[in-house]
């Protein structure tokens, strides 16, 4: 018999393409002229200067994006990311979506969105808000550890690098906000979706997995 195990996966950028939806939805509002492409290089949407907005408005601008589309139905796929999510099932993974989304705004979206994307993933058990943009938040690798989960797949930086100073081990998922950072000696950086399966098969075997 296989024997199964726990891995965590983030939700926004990592299964779902959240920016660009709630990018497009900001330049009608706002008028910016710079593409989605030039504008997205961080993180931190208020670190980019073209978009004038700041911490907080930032933070609105998501909540009211999220407010118009509250099931998130028109939000896409991440290229094969459920492809690679069936495959690390096939594998005997049992994941679980570790989400920086707020429970209280984000329940309804994230729910009826792996109903129409990953319906595999069930959400009232297999779904952990860590609520980090408010007071009382926990960490990605706090969660990580409670679910028993030895493997976070994410596309921030700054989560990986919890994850991995709770003995996690990172995927980081390439992307233009991520690359000029160095990241943890535990994790390791793939370019696709196509890529973290047999990444995640290397890790569980602790075969070699990461280049020197």
């Amino acid at each position: 018999m296989q024997n199964t195990f726990a891995i965590a996966i983030d939700l926004d950028e990592t299964l779902a393409g959240t920016f660009r939806k709630i990018f497009e939805y900001g330049s009608t509002k706002h008028g910016w002229a710079l593409p989605f492409e030039e504008a997205v290089v961080v993180h931190d949407w208020w670190d980019v200067p073209e978009l004038k907005l700041s911490r907080e408005q930032a933070f609105s601008l998501f909540d009211e994006y999220f407010l118009a589309d509250p099931t998130d139905a028109t939000i896409p796929q991440i290229q094969w990311a459920r492809d690679g999510v069936l495959e690390i099932m096939g594998m005997g993974g049992d994941p679980f979506v570790v989400t920086a989304r707020t429970e209280s705004i984000r329940s309804r979206g994230t729910a009826s969105w792996l109903a129409a994307h990953l319906p595999e993933i069930d959400y009232a058990s297999r779904v952990r808000f860590t609520n980090h943009y408010v007071a009382g938040g926990v960490g990605k690798g706090e969660v990580c550890r409670s679910i028993g989960a030895d493997i976070l797949i994410d596309d921030n930086i700054e989560f990986i690098r919890d994850a991995a100073a709770c003995g996690v081990v990172g995927i980081l998922l390439d992307k233009p906000w991520n690359r000029n950072y160095e990241i943890p000696d535990t994790a390791v950086r793939v370019s696709g979706w196509d890529e973290i399966p047999a990444m995640v098969e290397r890790i569980r075997k602790r075969t070699p997995w990461k280049s020197s």
